[in-house]
């Protein structure tokens, strides 16, 4: 999942950044970058939202299961020893288990990807006047 997701956000910031920063092409040329560019933000989206929607399903299922000891009193016990030694660790979709997985990544990472594309075209400019001069 980490390969992908590094891969599909390396190739949204080469698209985004020739499109910006189009070399001396045709419209046609800038119509692919602007595709492509589309293109991998969809990806990004079809990756990352199912990922994020199965750890807050799954955040909720452990939720459930945890509170079932109290809704059965006469069998409190028996449960609550089940669920304890079943329920207790958390199982997240995570990036390669430094990241948990949620709907706030996909913002996150089009932030980073805007930051980054700033930065690179600042240099680029800044480099480009250093050579006029």
């Amino acid at each position: 999942m980490f390969i992908s997701v590094f891969n599909i956000l390396a190739s949204l910031f080469w698209y985004g950044y020739s499109f910006a920063f189009p070399p001396n092409a045709g419209n046609v040329t800038n119509m692919c970058f602007a595709i492509g560019f589309v293109q991998y933000l969809v990806l990004l989206f079809i990756t990352l939202s199912p990922a994020a929607a199965a750890n807050q399903a799954a955040a909720m299922a452990r939720e459930f299961v945890l509170s079932l000891p109290g809704w059965f009193p006469k069998r409190y016990g028996i449960i609550k020893v089940h669920v304890r030694r079943e329920f207790m660790h958390k199982t997240t979709l995570t990036l390669w288990k430094i990241y948990r997985i949620d709907y706030s990544l996909i913002i996150s990472a089009i932030g980073s990807l805007i930051s980054y594309g700033i930065l690179v075209g600042t240099l680029g400019s800044v480099q480009n006047s250093n050579k006029e001069s």
